[in-house]
């Protein structure tokens, strides 16, 4: 009987996503030849603008080939069908060969189950424009998985005789994980980074759709051939970074300073090319898709000649999970209008800083253990952030770094990612494997951490914190739980937290900090957690946080204010007169306030929390009550 309700549930659920897909208007619009279009210079992620539910079919070449295909190209995350004509010369390169084509606008920040219904709308109206019944799909980066939406979930698969994407996250991308996480979420949010899209790109939820994807009949009629690229450099050169330490280094076949090349293989389609090493794929997230490098690939695999292509299957390669395993060398830092610390560990002889921030021309000043201002190398200065982050960025190198801990102060809001060529790696393994991808309600978590410590720095005295978050647009209503790590009897490195607190179904973002003395490293990835219910899976927004948020002795009103920046009440209610604790833990678990409320009695109560503005920084907060076993938790937003 529950199975029939989640199906009735799922079924209504379906139909309001089709509704709102389809009531998006369609707008056609024909464009010039090539050479009679203005060339603009575009960014890695487009204008961001939208223009959702636009077609722009492209000029009918006087080279027309009989029966040749028609080519439809679909954009990524954050931009828009113009990404494939301005600074690309994708449209005149297949105009110049004879083909026809379109190319379509879907909404840049929304997930696939939206785009995807509104790209099958789309490719109806394209294939009764055109006269076929089936079109070539080429799409770049999240396009993918849009297409993969349309066809397998939407029954685009009788429109669609092959879909090529181009470094599309078919697994997800950690750099997702890094903009969802309640680590830096909040900041995050102000550039503009937390929505559906990214949402959606988060390694554990991208785990869920693959699953769902494999199990719809529709999945062995979708035919794809994937490209993924290994060349990042220049403004994508610390996010490349960053993901090879998150499973997209060069034994996996790299990544392109926005997708890891093991994600960009979708299973049960046909891997073109191939990851690191090769000579065509030495290509950053942005060059993937531009037709100087991509139309001679894309061309070959059209269904006029595929004899020229000798296309290795991956159904032969084994499955993995990209979320069971995650290893970071990363320090991650947030802040707004003032300071953050990172440390450099002995041995490291070159560390970088990726430094995100909102306005353009900030200066950073950087105090080096002894105390004073160095002058790093300057490896870019305010570009416009090409990665999911978002903001401008500023790229620092320290050559030769001193041990000890060094400040990062600026005028405005920052995110910041330091790197480092050696340390410590931080590795967590959980019962998910590469035949689990995703939890179930009511299943038991465990977390294991490792610290895996090759230059033999002194890792005594380990303090292992961390919190799950539950993601969601609406950054100060997520859930979240306190992860308590608990080392190994052994004291060998090891550190285990279990969660068995009943968790709604929903993907969770995971923020570990794990330091001492000697080492500071960070790690973030991403959890689903499955009430078997579809599309429910991304629509995490909190429509009753005081009834969710109370137990049998608990309950846990919102604070207020919230943001605030000098102080804020939390409101609860003690409904026994057992001991009960107030704890407020930073977005990472580390403690910042206790307060014993075993004398506030049977009742409604306030607590005020005034900020020490000298020990505590801006950022997300979590506030926690604890009587007994049970436990109720809301998040909170410090900001100057």
């Amino acid at each position: 009987m529950n199975r029939i309700f989640q199906s009735i549930v799922a079924f209504f659920v379906f139909l309001l996503l089709s509704f709102g897909a389809v009531a998006q208007q369609i707008q056609e619009t024909n464009l010039v030849v090539p050479t009679q279009m203005t060339s603009a210079s575009g960014d890695i992620l487009g204008s961001g603008e939208s223009d959702a539910g636009n077609i722009y079919y492209g000029a009918t070449p006087s080279n027309l080939r009989a029966g040749s295909p028609v080519i439809v190209f679909i954009h990524g995350y954050s931009s828009r069908a113009s990404t494939w004509w301005e600074g690309n010369d994708m449209y005149s390169k297949a105009y110049a060969d004879g083909y026809r084509t379109a190319f379509v606008s879907v909404h840049p920040d929304k997930n696939m189950w939206e785009n995807g219904q509104l790209f099958n709308n789309m490719l109806g109206t394209i294939t009764n424009r055109f006269g076929v019944n089936k079109v070539v799909v080429v799409a770049h980066s999240k396009g993918g998985l849009d297409t993969d939406a349309a066809l397998v979930h939407y029954g685009a698969t009788n429109k669609v005789e092959r879909a090529i994407t181009l470094s599309s996250p078919h697994n997800g991308t950690p750099l997702a994980d890094l903009a969802q996480s309640g680590w830096v979420s909040w900041l995050s949010g102000v550039f503009g980074q937390v929505n559906d899209a990214t949402n959606c790109m988060q390694t554990g939820y991208a785990s869920y759709f693959r699953t769902q994807t494999a199990n719809n009949s529709n999945y062995s009629n979708a035919k794809f051939r994937t490209v993924g690229a290994w060349g990042y450099g220049g403004i994508l050169w610390v996010p490349g970074v960053y993901l090879s330490w998150n499973g997209g280094g060069s034994s996996t076949g790299g990544n392109d300073g926005v997708v890891p090349y093991y994600s960009t293989k979708r299973p049960n389609s046909i891997t073109l090319l191939s990851g690191n090493g090769n000579s065509t794929t030495n290509l950053d997230h942005s060059e993937v898709h531009e037709g100087r490098y991509m139309w001679a690939t894309v061309k070959n695999n059209l269904p006029y000649s595929l004899s020229k292509v000798g296309a290795k299957p991956i159904d032969n390669e084994p499955t993995t999970n990209p979320t069971a395993v995650v290893e970071s060398r990363v320090q991650i830092l947030s802040s707004e209008k003032t300071s953050r610390n990172f440390m450099v560990e002995v041995g490291v002889t070159e560390t970088m800083l990726d430094i995100h921030h909102l306005t353009a021309n900030e200066e950073f000043v950087i105090i080096a253990p002894n105390g004073n201002k160095i002058n790093p190398t300057t490896l870019r200065t305010s570009e416009k952030a090409g990665d999911m982050l978002g903001g401008f960025a500023t790229t620092l190198k320290i050559e030769n770094p001193q041990v000890g801990t060094y400040s990062i102060e600026s005028k405005s809001a920052f995110v910041a990612l330091v790197t480092a060529n050696e340390g410590v790696t931080l590795r967590m393994t959980s019962d998910l494997n590469d035949k689990k991808y995703y939890y179930n309600v009511g299943e038991a978590i465990n977390l294991n951490i490792s610290l895996l410590n090759e230059q033999g720095i002194n890792t005594q005295g380990t303090k292992v914190t961390g919190v799950m978050t539950l993601t969601s647009n609406d950054v100060k209503s997520q859930k979240a739980v306190v992860l308590e790590f608990n080392q190994s009897s052994q004291n060998n490195g090891q550190f285990k937290a279990t969660v068995n607190k009943t968790l709604p179904e929903g993907v969770y973002s995971v923020a570990i900090q794990a330091e001492n003395g000697n080492f500071s490293k960070s790690l973030v990835t991403s959890i689903a957690v499955v009430d078997g219910v579809l599309h429910t899976l991304g629509n995490n927004d909190v429509k009753d946080p005081i009834k969710e948020n109370s137990v049998e002795s608990i309950k846990l009103m919102p604070s207020f204010p919230n943001p605030f920046n000098t102080q804020t009440t939390i409101s609860f209610e003690l409904k026994n007169s057992s001991a009960a604790m107030l704890t407020i833990y930073d977005a990472v678990g580390r403690v910042v306030e206790t307060v014993d409320l075993s004398s506030y009695g049977v009742g409604t109560h306030q607590y005020t929390w005034n900020v020490n503005q000298a020990r505590v920084k801006t950022g997300l907060y979590i506030a926690e009550i604890r009587n007994g076993k049970e436990r109720v938790t809301q998040t909170m937003i410090y900001s100057k």
